[in-house]
């Protein structure tokens, strides 16, 4: 439990602190290392041309057109084949504004065997068409889902009528109240010992160890405000915030179950140079090893911007690590913007038991490589079709008997029938 624990606990962290790391440093006004390290932690991150880009794409229609592929080693077994061979291609067309978006999906299996798939949403409708399924779009509108799944015959007692989607968004004042709350957390409880400070050639790096006990305290407390803090929640539709509050409760008590070392810890160090965080370690250390590290480091131009992400977990039976790199390109232009995630897992494990024979010795080395490159251009009279009775089969709307016809015509078309 104690692993699974630990990963919670990384995410955490990551998810509070490491993000906001990226930051432009107006000044070090602050004298003490603690103060330097949380100026630093608790500063808005995102570069100004990137969240120029962001915006944009929130105002103004664009298309995309990308890929994606899939390498994975280490695995005997033909279904892995198939994923190697297997091209995904996108082309599709976006309207935030209009909340209107169209999606062509080709799997491309090699040997001139391809699956074209089609998303569409528009009037708070969504479809998907595939010739495998039916000439038209098979379409679900968010409305009376209830009366929709008893037509299936479905439990309807975990199914809402709609599925709610919270529109609220943090004001310029609930960030500073949020920042707030949450430092303060951290300046009442970090004592100034636990910080550090040293310089390394160019770079000045600040650091923060604590004990694993403290760790969790604070982690503790961060939850227990977050679980009843109101602009937070707000994200959040009714049932999205029991479920969030109730996993909180959760992770808070399985954290009390921990035993806890004094001599585990956990290091957080920011390298600065030119008043600009360029790294990110974190390290969780179990006697005296490093057993958790995340490292995440930012490159930038005038036109791109990158951002690589490491983690490594290790235990004496397996070592996984992941390595992956999100590029944005062509960031000057604010068009045609080629986005790049390459993601890399790589999982090794090893059994070494002392009453096996040395044949016997288990040793596995998975690696996996997914890469996504999508471009998106801009332009202001694009035009996405509706979902209509034309193009689509809106199963809200259809008769017992239509959504029996059409289920006999899926099977015969997937020659189930």
């Amino acid at each position: 439990m104690k692993k699974k624990i630990l990963l919670a606990i990384i995410l955490v962290v990551l998810l509070l602190g490491f993000g906001a790391a990226y930051a432009y440093f107006g000044t070090d006004i602050f004298k003490t290392d603690k103060q330097i390290f949380l100026s630093y932690i608790f500063k808005e991150n995102t570069n100004n041309i990137l969240s120029k880009y962001i915006g944009k794409q929130q105002n103004t229609p664009y298309t995309n057109n990308g890929n994606i592929t899939v390498d994975v080693s280490g695995v005997n077994d033909e279904s892995i084949d198939v994923l190697n061979n297997l091209k995904i291609a996108l082309n599709g067309k976006t309207n935030k504004n209009q909340k209107q978006v169209e999606q062509d999906i080709t799997l491309d299996f090699g040997q001139g065997f391809n699956v074209p798939i089609h998303f569409r949403t528009s009037n708070n409708t969504y479809g998907i068409q595939s010739d495998l399924l039916n000439s038209k779009y098979i379409a679900i509108r968010n409305e009376n889902l209830k009366q929709l799944a008893e037509k299936f015959n479905l439990d309807t007692e975990s199914i809402p009528d709609k599925l709610e989607i919270s529109g609220e968004q943090f004001t310029e004042e609930d960030l500073k109240t949020l920042k707030t709350t949450y430092s303060k957390i951290l300046i009442d409880n970090l004592e100034d010992e636990l910080f550090s400070k040293e310089k390394v050639e160019k770079q000045t790096i600040v650091k923060l160890k604590m004990s694993e006990k403290k760790f969790v305290d604070i982690l503790s407390k961060i939850l227990e405000t977050a679980s009843n803090d109101e602009i937070l929640l707000k994200l959040y539709t009714s049932e999205q915030k029991e479920t969030l509050q109730k996993q909180i409760e959760e992770l808070k008590s399985e954290l009390s179950e921990i035993e806890l070392e004094e001599t585990n810890t956990l290091e957080i160090s920011l390298y600065i140079e030119s008043r600009k965080v360029n790294k990110c370690e974190l390290k969780f250390i179990e006697d005296s090893k490093t057993i958790a590290e995340i490292i995440l480091s930012e490159t930038a131009t005038e036109s791109e911007i990158a951002y690589n992400i490491i983690a490594k977990i290790e235990s004496d039976e397996e070592q996984i690590k992941t390595d992956s790199t999100i590029t944005y390109r062509n960031l000057d232009k604010l068009d045609d913007v080629k986005e790049i995630f390459d993601i890399n897992l790589e999982i090794n494990t090893s059994k070494d038991d002392m009453d096996l024979d040395p044949e016997d010795v288990v040793n596995t080395n998975i690696k996996m490589n997914i890469n996504f490159e999508n471009t998106k251009s801009f332009n202001e009279n694009l035009q996405i079709e509706e979902l209509n009775a034309d193009n689509a089969i809106v199963l809200n709307d259809a008769t017992d008997e239509e959504l029996q016809n059409l289920v006999l015509g899926i099977y015969k078309q997937l020659g189930l029938i």
